[in-house]
């Protein structure tokens, strides 16, 4: 039977924030409150003293917390080393974001950050490279995603509801009030936020990228001060045009001026704290030193074929959102009203002057619809709206509430839909308001994949823009031809090592519908890298990061191959936990799956993989999961490259429990068998050898076992040779030669990974691929090789 689920004892993490503007609140109020048990707030740091002070003060009289050690900017080193968080919580100005979100690293902290990640190209660059640097866990607070509505939305595409996405239009506003804001404080200078395209819109891109599950590829816009700024208004005749509201007159019956005196909150982190630094959070709207536009329009396409047009308004009489996606079964609508007026401050209205103005005296007032609306109609059909039941409470549309529980109460719930925002997405959510702001100033098209690199040559985080498409599918369909499943998605085929999770999400969409197009069969890889592998990982989070993978390949029609999880191997603390582990998520797969058991020769972080180094044992634990979950489990595939193993758990299996063979050294044997059976195949080097591999079968189907063994025989030591040592690098041997084959047309890997084989390796397999008479066109590969070698 499976081991009981032990109960761990609750860490408390240590936290500490950096920035102690307005935002920061919505950590601090939920570690000291509804979290306190889980977190703890070891550590207060930001420019201004008086600020910090006023936070302990509001810390006190509402939880009775005792005063929080506050430090000066200076001083963020000696906060880490006396307090030593675990995490770190970045809620400063934007363009100090990547100053404090790397220096946490490099001390040891992990990262929670306010969108945006940073401002520009260079500075998130240099926090992918210190993430590469240290392997720390950078999470980024995109609260949208986890309102009910986004969320509806992700799951209506997700499952297909329109089919595929052709397109979507995005129109975001912010009405005077809210929009107004960022013009009196910190947000009207570009430098400091990078444009209300980085620090504002990042949302907006944000919520494309994962309703898409895609990336942006080229961006075109126009950016502009339209309504804000001391021009525009003199333009119009308007003569407000003062520097600050506070002992202003002319302010005083402004609607568009803030009163910092009249509000307690306002007044004591930042009227009584200007003598500092000298910030004035209540600027003029219409003043001098306006950078910021507050006017935007964008055409954007995606990796996925899908484009965007996008409009940003920042100075409406309403504040919300509507979005329309156009895909080939329908048209899915959302539209949502934050605010639907604004009253001036004396409570007076303007509509019956409106009214009159334009011969309107008997005009009703529209009443807009506050809760979130969702329609869905089909093509040929009626529109239908979409139940969402009771508006959430809280901020964001009751998105905040869900973020927070994620952050900080150690046990996150189930994310089928992928809210949980990590530094990959961060990074892919910044490229479009970068490239935006790139063409504003130079009225081109801007490619948006070109600002930051994995790696040099690799690919952006998050992006599909290095994958060709239409190349992918057609190697796809050439193996398909020889009869052939096809296993995809796998960490030994980019995962984890250049293809992350978003752009699999693409690669297994795709390739379901073109398998279900040509009836041909197609198993895709559900593992969890969305997670960072950390002993600090419950089981709770490997668990939902694996049905987040299983729900969406399930939602598009796949059959799961449940791959071997760097994250549980780094949290497990026994066999046991494994065993809970694939219980729960075997227990909620809709189809049998096969299992897969990696051997640390592939990927040296699933050493120890099933609770033990000791391979007797894990094999144990394997047998004894599959045993107790066998109606779940189609079969599994062993890549320990140890064939009498592999036969003597190919003999413990379970009756109906097939065992695929992943050993790229001895499957000639394994898969022609023995008296007691045999291993069906499930390999890497089939890719390299499919017409080969086909014809072997053919043979071993109609009885003929010397034809069988004169076929692949040849074809082995180009296998071992592929596969030697470091062996997770097999992968640009087998890229390699379907570039001397013509199938690809250069030999480019995510990551940079052409790189991982050295020239004689490469030559060598060029010489046994001819010996084992692979190269489909020999002078082509001749020229390629040529090419290569010079």
């Amino acid at each position: 039977m499976v081991a009981a689920q032990r109960n761990r004892e609750v860490i408390m993490k240590k936290y500490a924030i950096v920035g102690l503007g307005h935002r920061s609140s919505m950590f601090t109020t939920a570690i000291l409150g509804r979290f306190s048990k889980e977190a703890s707030l070891v550590g207060l740091c930001d420019t201004n003293q008086t600020r910090m002070d006023y936070y302990n003060g509001v810390f006190a009289a509402e939880y009775g917390a005792p005063a929080i050690p506050t430090y000066r900017a200076e001083a963020f080193d000696r906060m880490i080393a006396e307090g030593k968080p675990d995490v770190v919580i970045v809620t400063s100005m934007d363009r100090t974001h990547d100053e404090y979100i790397n220096r946490a690293m490099r001390l040891g902290c992990d990262i929670i950050t306010e969108k945006p990640l940073t401002i520009d190209a260079e500075k998130c660059q240099s926090i992918i490279d210190c993430q590469k640097e240290t392997g720390k866990k950078v999470t980024v607070t995109f609260n949208y995603r986890y309102s009910p509505h986004s969320s509806k939305v992700k799951e209506l595409l997700q499952r297909g509801a329109i089919g595929q996405i052709l397109s979507v239009h995005f129109e975001w506003l912010l009405d005077t009030r809210h929009g107004a804001d960022y013009f009196r404080r910190w947000h009207r200078d570009k430098a400091n936020n990078g444009g209300l395209m980085v620090h504002k819109s990042t949302h907006h891109f944000d919520l494309i990228n994962w309703w898409l599950a895609s990336a942006p590829e080229t961006v075109f816009g126009f950016g502009r001060r339209a309504f804000y700024g001391k021009a525009n208004a003199e333009a119009r005749g308007q003569t407000n045009t003062y520097a600050r509201a506070y002992g202003e007159p002319a302010a005083d019956h402004d609607p568009f001026a803030i009163h910092l005196e009249k509000d307690a909150r306002l007044k004591g982190l930042y009227l009584n704290a200007e003598h500092e630094d000298g910030y004035f959070r209540d600027q003029g709207v219409f003043g001098d030193g306006i950078s910021t536009e507050d006017d935007y329009a964008l055409a954007v396409r995606y990796a996925s074929g899908a484009t965007m047009t996008y409009h940003l308004n920042a100075y409406a009489p309403w504040e919300g959102l509507r979005v329309m996606f156009n895909g080939t079964r329908g048209r899915l609508e959302l539209e949502w009203v934050e605010s639907a007026f604004n009253t001036l401050d004396d409570g007076g209205t303007v509509e019956d002057a409106y009214a009159r103005e334009f011969g309107l005296t008997a005009a009703p007032v529209v009443q807009r619809v506050m809760d979130p609306t969702i329609t869905l109609q089909p093509l040929w059909g009626k529109p239908l709206r979409v139940p969402l039941g009771a508006h959430s409470k809280g901020g964001h549309g009751g998105g905040d509430e869900r973020l927070l529980s994620d952050l900080f109460s150690g046990q996150p719930e189930a994310d089928p839909l992928g809210r949980a925002a990590g530094l990959h997405d961060g990074v892919v959510s910044l490229l479009t308001g970068i490239a935006a702001n790139k063409s504003f100033a130079s009225g081109q098209p801007v490619r948006a994949d070109r600002h930051v690199m994995v790696a040099p040559g690799g690919a952006v985080p998050g992006s599909s823009t290095a994958i060709d498409w239409e190349a992918t599918l057609a190697y796809r369909r050439h193996l398909w031809s020889y009869g052939f499943a096809v296993a995809e998605a796998m960490d030994t085929a980019q995962r984890g090592m250049g293809l992350n999770w978003t752009s699999a999400k693409e690669l297994i969409h795709r390739s379901v519908a073109e398998a279900a197009a040509l009836g041909a069969t197609v198993f895709s890889g559900a593992g969890t890298d969305q997670l960072a592998p950390s002993p600090d990982l419950t089981l709770d989070q490997v668990v939902a990061a694996y049905l987040e993978q299983i729900g969406h390949i399930e939602s598009v029609g796949g059959r799961i191959i449940l791959m071997a999880s760097r994250a549980l191997a780094a949290c497990a603390r026994g066999p046991e936990d494994y065993a809970r582990v694939y219980e729960r998520v075997l227990g909620q797969t809709s189809r049998p799956v096969i299992l897969h058991w990696l051997g640390d020769m592939f990927d040296p972080k699933l050493a120890g993989y099933w609770g033990s180094r000791d391979l007797g044992p894990a094999m144990d634990t394997c047998l004894g999961i599959i045993a107790a979950n066998a109606a779940h489990v189609d079969g599994i595939k062993i890549s320990l490259l140890d064939a009498q193993r592999e036969i003597d758990m190919r003999r413990r299996l379970p009756p109906g429990v097939r065992m695929y063979t992943g050993d790229d050294f001895n499957y000639p044997e394994l898969i022609k068998g023995d008296t007691l059976g045999y291993s069906h195949a499930l390999l890497g080097i089939f890719d390299a050898i499919a017409p080969a591999a086909a014809a072997a079968f053919h043979a071993l189907d109609r009885g003929d076992l010397a034809a069988y063994d004169a076929i692949l025989e040849p074809t082995v030591a180009l296998s071992r040779h592929i596969f030697q040592t470091p062996t997770y690098s097999y992968k640009t041997g087998v890229t390699f030669l379907a570039w001397l084959n013509g199938y690809q047309a250069r030999f480019e890997m995510l990551g940079g990974q052409e790189t991982a084989r050295s020239r004689q390796h490469l030559a060598d397999l060029f010489i046994l691929a001819d010996r084992a008479g692979l190269l489909r066109d020999p002078d082509l590969a001749v020229q390629r090789m040529n090419a290569y070698l010079s």
